[in-house]
């Protein structure tokens, strides 16, 4: 299915925050400043491609709800990350979103694109990757001997 294909039936895409910075019952951010939420929120490890439906119905909720719906009552059910994009359904395997997972994803994604341009995803370093996704305030939790899983997913 093609975006216009998409998109024709009622379900434009929007993007989506897993984490948003002004929440404040996600307890795995608390030990983070107000500018670290910011950036975790931002990063594009935290960011999704959703339907707009979904995206209007998630709000502000923890993220059990944002991966099922079906909790918050009848008119919910089937929606959240677990019946949305790869991408959704891909978070939506975790038990929780914490921001190395955050960095971790971000990570998988640059690969991504380093690979689909021909690159080598080992061109940039951990440090230099986390940088470019403005979590440098992570670095101090990645071993230098660690290298990161280029991801297999194949896109059209």
């Amino acid at each position: 299915m093609t975006k216009d294909e998409f998109c024709a039936g009622n379900n434009t895409i929007e993007r989506e925050n897993a984490f948003i910075e002004l929440q404040s019952n996600w307890a795995e951010f608390s030990n983070y400043s107000e500018y670290e939420r910011k950036r975790l929120c931002n990063s594009l490890g935290n960011l999704l491609a959703i339907s707009h439906s979904d995206n209007s119905s998630l709000q502000n909720d923890p993220f059990r709800f944002k991966v099922d719906q079906s909790a918050k009552g009848a008119e919910y059910r089937n929606r959240g990350y677990r019946y949305d994009s790869l991408s959704a359904q891909l978070v939506a395997n975790n038990d929780s979103w914490t921001p190395e997972l955050i960095k971790k994803r971000g990570i998988k994604i640059l690969d991504f694109i380093l690979k689909k341009l021909d690159e080598e995803p080992n061109k940039l370093s951990e440090v230099e990757k986390i940088g470019l996704l403005g979590l440098d305030f992570l670095n101090e939790s990645v071993p230098e001997n660690i290298q990161s899983e280029a991801v297999d997913v194949e896109y059209q």
